[in-house]
């Protein structure tokens, strides 16, 4: 852990966590609460179908591009 300048709080990185975890922290003989920390995945993107829709003054028809990351 790490201090910045003159700020109380101390700081850290962890570059990846691939599941939950708790954790507490220790100093000078001291112990916090256990913490919790939850992993949440984004949902994976499998297709996006587009539809577009032109500006009445255009005239153009109206358009759907299917799948548009195939």
């Amino acid at each position: 852990m790490t201090r910045n300048l003159n700020d109380p709080v101390f700081g850290a990185t962890l570059p990846e966590v691939g599941a939950d975890l708790d954790y507490r922290i220790e100093f000078a003989g001291e112990v916090t609460r256990d913490f919790r920390v939850s992993v949440f995945d984004l949902p994976r993107l499998e297709r996006a179908d587009a539809r577009i829709t032109y500006p009445a003054y255009t005239g153009w028809p109206e358009k759907l591009v299917p799948d548009t990351r195939a």
